[in-house]
């Protein structure tokens, strides 16, 4: 799942959950010391959970992005059908002009 909120949202969000909530969501969980990471490798143990949260931020940020360019494109295509131009529509979404038509040509 992606959630993808806004600062304000965010905000509202931390004021209704409880702190324990909030802590879990928010604070990264430490590397194991040095020594035992190499125990840990040794082993052939999973990686420790610090590891395993950035791994799946990351994950979650590559899904996010795609999701979001398709709406984008799919944004960009709808404002251009209205008959607003391209430079407009670059300036609206901080793209270049080329990048607009790439879009509207099926590149993207």
């Amino acid at each position: 799942m992606i959630l993808n909120l806004s600062d304000e949202t965010w905000e509202r969000v931390v004021d209704a959950l409880p702190l324990e909530l909030v802590t879990e969501l928010t604070q990264m969980p430490e590397l194991p010391s040095d020594r035992e990471l190499v125990a840990m490798a040794r082993r052939g143990d999973d990686a420790p959970e610090a590891v395993r949260r950035v791994r799946a931020a990351r994950d979650a940020a590559i899904d996010a992005q795609a999701v979001t360019r398709a709406q984008m494109n799919d944004m960009v295509r709808h404002i251009r059908g209205t008959g607003i131009s391209g430079p407009t529509i670059a300036r609206w979404f901080g793209l270049k002009s080329s990048r607009v038509y790439e879009i509207l040509n099926g590149q993207a």
